[in-house]
């Protein structure tokens, strides 16, 4: 993987992954992740970009890449997120909501909540 690319590159580089199927597509797929997890400040620049990169984790399960977004998230924009979607917004009926999330949305939420709240902890024990 090149150490530069954007949210568009790889888009098109999993689009061409399921295009042609190939026999190791889990290896190829472990690279990609693993270095979108290496370059991930590239990447993330504010919580906009953030939910760009959250929306092909969860379309493409990276597992790995989704937690260290949702880390990202909840340590550096938890309360842009949380005026940004209120709770009554989070719902299927909002298309925009469901277009980033779609049926993870409550499982993504409860993930950034839970750091959120576990980061206390570690900040009182790290000061």
């Amino acid at each position: 993987m090149p150490k530069c690319y954007d949210l568009d590159f790889v888009k098109r580089l999993f689009k061409v992954i399921d295009f042609f199927k190939p026999l190791q597509k889990k290896l190829i797929v472990n690279s990609i992740e693993k270095s979108l997890c290496e370059n991930i400040l590239r990447h993330v620049y504010d919580l906009h970009s953030a939910l760009q990169w959250i929306h092909v984790a969860l379309q493409k399960k990276l597992v790995e890449f989704r937690r260290m977004l949702c880390s990202l998230i909840a340590n550096k924009y938890f309360y842009k997120l949380i005026e940004m979607y209120p709770e009554n917004t989070r719902n299927p009926d909002n298309p925009i909501f469901h277009e980033i999330f779609g049926q993870y949305s409550e499982c993504f939420f409860r993930q950034i909540c839970m750091i959120f709240v576990e980061s206390f902890f570690t900040n009182v024990i790290l000061e």
